[in-house]
């Protein structure tokens, strides 16, 4: 680790702390792919702090990060390069699942086989507690839109759950 990412009050090094695994997670989430995630979650920060963007708070810093991870992940997918390359999707290393108990697995394994656009919104929901307008805002959908995806992603998680619950 580098000395100025070990200083204490070094907003560069309180910023990753703080949303490091919301960046990562949202890249995942839209990726499949730990690798592409981990590029994603530095071209996210590297433009962050070339750019020295000032926000007028930490829901705009935030916004603004959710936004940028969301749209460098389309373009990451639109490019060819990724079609050409795209392989199997990944599950997230196993030690973010080391404390996991099993209905929490199943949740997870659930979330995984949705769709992009009903994984993402409920992502953005649930874990990062944002509004449907917020999320609207953010994915360039309406807010109808979005509350819509939210309900068939719950119905749709409901059932999968409970089919995994019968086998």
């Amino acid at each position: 680790m580098s000395e100025w990412s070990q200083r204490t009050g070094d907003p560069v090094h309180e910023t990753i702390q703080k949303y490091s695994d919301m960046v990562y997670r949202l890249a995942f989430c839209k990726t499949q792919n730990r690798f592409d995630a981990e590029d994603i979650y530095q071209d996210v920060f590297m433009k962050l702090f070339s750019e020295q963007r000032h926000f007028e708070s930490e829901e705009h810093k935030k916004a603004w990060l959710i936004k940028t991870t969301v749209n460098m992940s389309i373009n990451l997918i639109k490019s060819a390069w990724r079609r050409y390359t795209a392989g199997e999707k990944e599950t997230l290393p196993a030690a973010e699942h080391a404390n996991a108990n099993p209905q929490r697995e199943k949740l997870m394994a659930a979330l995984k086989s949705l769709s992009e656009k009903y994984r993402v919104v409920l992502y953005l929901h649930y874990y990062e507690d944002l509004s449907t307008d917020k999320i609207a805002e953010i994915t360039g959908a309406s807010p109808t839109a979005v509350r819509s995806q939210l309900m068939r992603g719950r119905k749709k998680l409901k059932r999968m759950i409970e089919e995994m619950e019968v086998d």
